[in-house]
C-alpha cells in the first residue's frame, strides 16, 4: 500500500511541500474537556457492545456519529481535532472525512496529507480500515474502489469485528453485516449505521467552485464562474451565486439562498443583460421589437424571487412571489406576479452509474390587475428517467413541454429550441413559439477514468414550425463533486445544418 493516489488530480505542487499542522495541546484540553463535561462517551457500555477508544481513534468515533446524527458542526470539529494525533490511521480518516466538507478544493488541501498519513500507515487492523475508508470515501477518479474495501474490511475482521463490519455493510450493502452490528463491539460508525438503519448520514454537503466554459451558435464563446455551497454554516442553507458572460455581451449574475428541514424558505435574485436572434420569429402585437440588420435583439432584465417550501420524502414543493422587470426597446415593462413549483427526484449515482427517475411542473403567471405590463401564464413539464444499459453504461430519456397560454406578451417570454441543452443542432433561440415538446436520448458510457462518451438523438416540436430531429456525439470530463463539476463538449447535427457546444454540467 502507497500513497501519492491524490496526486493524480493535483493542479498544483505546492501542497506537497507544506508541513503537517503543528499540535495546538491548549486546544485540545478545551475541546476535550468540553466533550467530557457534555457528551457520552464511546467506550461506556451501550447495552455491553461498544469498542472502547482512545486518542485519535476516540474523536474520530465521536465525529462519526455526531455525523450521522446531524450534528456536522460537532463532526467537523471533531476530525480537524485528529488531525494533531499521533496516529496515522486516525488522521487519514479524518482527512477523507474532511473531503466532504472541503469541496473540490479538498483534493489540493486534505488528499496530499490523506496520501502521506496513508503511506506511514503500514501495520495494524486500524491501518487497513484506513485504507478501506480510503477506497470508500475517496473519489473514484483517484482510484478508490468499494471493492477492494472489502477485502480490506475482511482482512481486519478477526480483530476489529465491529468497525471492519460497518465497513462490510458501506462496501456490500448486504444487510447481513449490518445485522451482526448489534453483537459485536463496534465504533461510532457502526453506532452511527444502527441509528439511521444503515442509511447514509445527513450529508456535510459538498462546496463547489469553478469556472466553466459556455459555447454554442448564436451565444458565442463565454464562461462562468459559480459557487454552490449546500451547507452553509454546516447547517444545512443552500447557497448558490453565479457569474457568466460571453463574446456577444451577454452577461448574467445569479443568487440563490434555501433554508433547511421540511418547511423552509428561498430567495432568488438575478440580473442579465442579454443579445437574441430572432430569426423568423413573429413580433407583431402589444410587445413589437425592431431587430437589426441581422435580426439581433438586445434586453435586461432583474428578477427577484421569495417563496416558501416543503421537502416531502422525495417531493419538493415551492410557491412564491415573483417580480421581473425587463427593460426592451424603449419600454419598462414590469410584471409582478406567482409562480409554484412541484419535483420529485430518486435519482442516484452519477455518469455510467445514474440510475433513477425525476419529475417537475412548473407554473408562473402575472395579470394587469397586479400591475403587470401584461397578462401572462406559462406551464413547463420535464420527466428524466435513467436506466442501466449494456457495456456498464446508461440509457438517459428526457422529454419536456413547455408552453405560453396567453400569447400577447414579450418574445422572451415563448419557449425557444436550439443551443446547448434542448436540440443541440440548431443555434441557440432558432425556433420559438407558444407551445414546445422536446425530446432527448443518450447513451453514456465511462471510457476512461473521469472521461465520458455519449451518443444522442434529441428533437424538437415547435409551434409554428413543426418538427425538427437531431443528434450527436459528445465527451464529458467528470471531476469531484461529480453532481457539479462536469464538462461537457457536443458536436451535433439537425436540420438547421451542424453545431459545437460546449456547457457546464450534463444536457440533464
Amino acid at each position: 500500500m502507497t500513497g501519492g493516489h491524490f496526486g493524480a488530480l493535483r493542479v498544483t505542487e505546492l501542497s506537497l511541500r507544506e508541513p503537517l499542522p503543528a499540535a495546538r495541546p491548549m486546544r485540545n484540553i478545551l475541546y476535550l474537556l468540553l466533550l467530557f463535561l457534555s457528551a457520552p462517551s464511546t467506550s461506556r457500555a451501550n447495552g455491553g457492545y461498544s469498542l472502547v477508544l482512545t486518542g485519535g481513534m476516540e474523536l474520530l468515533s465521536r465525529g462519526d456519529l455526531a455525523w450521522y446524527s446531524g450534528d456536522r458542526v460537532a463532526a467537523h470539529r471533531l476530525y480537524r481535532l485528529v488531525l494533531d494525533s499521533e496516529d496515522p490511521a486516525a488522521r487519514a480518516m479524518a482527512r477523507l472525512r474532511l473531503l466532504h466538507f472541503s469541496g473540490n478544493l479538498g483534493m489540493l488541501v486534505h488528499g496530499p496529507r490523506a496520501d502521506r498519513d496513508l503511506a506511514s500507515c503500514t501495520e495494524g487492523p486500524w491501518c487497513l480500515l484506513a485504507w478501506a475508508d480510503y477506497n470508500l470515501l475517496a473519489p473514484h477518479e483517484v482510484g478508490a474502489e468499494p471493492a477492494m474495501a472489502r477485502g480490506l474490511a475482511l482482512r481486519a475482521m478477526g480483530q476489529l469485528p465491529g468497525p471492519s463490519r460497518a465497513r462490510l455493510y458501506l462496501a456490500t450493502g448486504n444487510e447481513e453485516h449490518l445485522r451482526a452490528l448489534e453483537a459485536v463491539p463496534r465504533d461510532g460508525l457502526g453506532e452511527g449505521l444502527l441509528l439511521t438503519g444503515g442509511r447514509a448520514p445527513p450529508g456535510p454537503g459538498t462546496c463547489f467552485l469553478g469556472l466553466g466554459i459556455l459555447a454554442a451558435p448564436g451565444l458565442g464563446v463565454g464562461g462562468a464562474l459559480e459557487l454552490v455551497q449546500p451547507d452553509l454554516g454546516r447547517r444545512g442553507y443552500y447557497l448558490r451565486a453565479e457569474a457568466s458572460g460571453n463574446s456577444r455581451g451577454s452577461l448574467g449574475t445569479v443568487f440563490q439562498l434555501a433554508g433547511p428541514g421540511q418547511w423552509h424558505g428561498l430567495g432568488l435574485f438575478s440580473m442579465y443583460r442579454l443579445v437574441v436572434d430572432l430569426y423568423d420569429f413573429d413580433t407583431s402585437g402589444s410587445f413589437q421589437v425592431d431587430t437589426d440588420h441581422d435580426g439581433t435583439v438586445e434586453y435586461s432584465e432583474a428578477s427577484a424571487m421569495l417563496g416558501s417550501g416543503v421537502r416531502w420524502r422525495s417531493h419538493m414543493f415551492r410557491a412564491g412571489t415573483l417580480f421581473r422587470m425587463d427593460w426592451l426597446e424603449g419600454m419598462d415593462l414590469s410584471a409582478p406576479g406567482l409562480l409554484s413549483y412541484w419535483a420529485y427526484d430518486v435519482r442516484r449515482g452519477w455518469g455510467s452509474d445514474r440510475r433513477g427517475t425525476f419529475a417537475m411542473v412548473y407554473m408562473e403567471g402575472a395579470a394587469r390587475r397586479w400591475g403587470s405590463a401584461y397578462d401572462h401564464l406559462g406551464v413547463q413539464g420535464d420527466f428524466r428517467i435513467f436506466l442501466e444499459a449494456p457495456m456498464r453504461s446508461v440509457l438517459a430519456v428526457r422529454t419536456t413541454a413547455r408552453a405560453v397560454l396567453l400569447t400577447d406578451v414579450p418574445f422572451f417570454l415563448f419557449p425557444s429550441a436550439g443551443g446547448a441543452e434542448i436540440l443541440r443542432g440548431a443555434p441557440a433561440g432558432r425556433y420559438r413559439g407558444a407551445q414546445l415538446l422536446s425530446l432527448d436520448m443518450e447513451w453514456r458510457h465511462m471510457l476512461w477514468g473521469p472521461l465520458e462518451t455519449v451518443l444522442f438523438l434529441d428533437g424538437a416540436w415547435v409551434d409554428g414550425t413543426g418538427a425538427h430531429p437531431g443528434g450527436g456525439m459528445g465527451l464529458r470530463l467528470i471531476l469531484p463533486p461529480r453532481e457539479l463539476n462536469v464538462a461537457r463538449l457536443d458536436f451535433a447535427v439537425g436540420d438547421a445544418g451542424w453545431a459545437l457546444s460546449a456547457g457546464w454540467g450534463e444536457a440533464f
